[in-house]
C-alpha cells in the first residue's frame, strides 16, 4: 500500500474528495456531538485561508488534516502552526503520514507547532511526546 499527503486548495481538489469528507463529517457528527455543522462548513474557504491536507492510500482519501498558521498574540514575530482537525479512517496509517506531513511543514515555516488530543481520540500523549511535543495546556469548555 502506498500513502501520500497532498495539500487540496481548489474547489476542483476539493469535489474530487467530497464523498470521503461527506462520509468523514457524518461520522464525525456522529462521535462527536459538539462538533461543527460540517455540511455547512465553507471547506473551500478554509482551504484558502489555512492548510486542507488529504493523506490517500493507493489514490484513494483515508484522512485529513485541518490547521493554519497564526502569529503569536504576544510576539508578533513568533510564528504558530496549530492543528484544527485530523480524522483518520480506522485501520490506516493515515493519522502517521498527516501528522508527518504537519511537522514537516512546521518545522520550515513556524517557530512553533501546536497539536492537540480530544476527549475520545485513541491518539495518547505518549505518541506526541515521541514526536517531541511537551504538553503546555488542557483546554475546558462550557457550551452555552
Amino acid at each position: 500500500m502506498t500513502y501520500t499527503t497532498r495539500q487540496l486548495k481548489t474547489k476542483e481538489e476539493l469535489v474530487a474528495v467530497k464523498d470521503f469528507l461527506n462520509e468523514a463529517g457524518q461520522r464525525l457528527e456522529e462521535e462527536y456531538p459538539e462538533f461543527p455543522d460540517w455540511k455547512n462548513f465553507n471547506l473551500p474557504r478554509y482551504a484558502n485561508i489555512a492548510r486542507f491536507v488529504v493523506s490517500f492510500r493507493d489514490g484513494e482519501p483515508v484522512g485529513f488534516m485541518m490547521s493554519h498558521m497564526t502569529e503569536s498574540v504576544f510576539q508578533q514575530d513568533i510564528t504558530i502552526l496549530r492543528q484544527d482537525i485530523l480524522y483518520a479512517k480506522p485501520n490506516t496509517r493515515a493519522a502517521y503520514h498527516l501528522m508527518q506531513d504537519f511537522l514537516d511543514f512546521g518545522h520550515i515555516h513556524a517557530d512553533h507547532i501546536l497539536t492537540m488530543i480530544g476527549a475520545r481520540t485513541n491518539v495518547k500523549r505518549q505518541s506526541l511526546e515521541k514526536l517531541g511535543f511537551k504538553k503546555v495546556e488542557e483546554l475546558y469548555r462550557i457550551e452555552v
